[in-house]
């Protein structure tokens, strides 16, 4: 099975990173994934970022672009690229960090590990996953966010099935609550006295 791959690049006034970022993306992508897009996420830069972005998905049809026209944060751009990329993997890269193939081919090489939901590139360039079981209740609600959260650096890596299976189960757990919280439990019935 030949999984496709969508890279997230949220950035905010990056103009001297972002296309060296996004030629070394496109330098190492083609030797590991088949079919790959580059998402980069603006999340309201008030320099030339935005310009030099487009300018970038004009010259590489590999790459496009979301802009939020206000700074909303790393959670909202990683909840944006999400929504905006198609990959069955999907790798997020913070902008701060170089991009280190090591960490990229790491990640992808556990791409089909069936109880992968997300993973996380760490130096020394060592994948670290976190399996569904024995996640804390309602993990796949914020492992989108926990992903993006600060201090986080390098590379991370989501299944999007994983997630996609994790929303399902959490869904019926939830569900499964909201029913025993509104269900009267039964009485027993009355016995005639004789």
């Amino acid at each position: 099975m030949d999984l496709s791959l969508s890279v997230v690049l949220p950035v905010h006034n990056a103009e001297s990173t972002l296309a060296r970022n996004v030629s070394e993306l496109l330098d190492v992508l083609p030797e590991i994934a088949a079919r790959f897009e580059i998402l980069i996420v603006d999340d309201g830069s008030t320099d030339h970022t935005e310009e030099l972005a487009y300018e970038l998905a004009r010259e590489y049809p590999q790459v496009r672009v979301v802009r939020h026209s206000q700074r909303r944060g790393g959670t909202a751009a990683l909840q944006t690229g999400m929504i905006h990329t198609l990959g069955d993997v999907v790798f997020v890269h913070d902008e701060a960090s170089p991009i280190r193939a090591t960490e990229l081919r790491a990640l992808w090489n556990m791409r089909f590990d069936e109880e992968l939901i997300a993973a996380r590139a760490e130096p020394p360039h060592r994948a670290v996953s976190s399996p569904a079981r024995g996640l804390p209740p309602r993990w796949g609600e914020v492992a989108q966010t926990s992903l993006a959260a600060p201090g986080l650096r390098g590379t991370q890596m989501i299944r999007r099935r994983g997630l996609d299976e994790l929303a399902v189960l959490e869904a019926r757990a939830q569900a499964s609550r909201h029913l025993r919280r509104h269900t009267c439990p039964q009485r027993p019935e009355p016995v005639a006295a004789r």
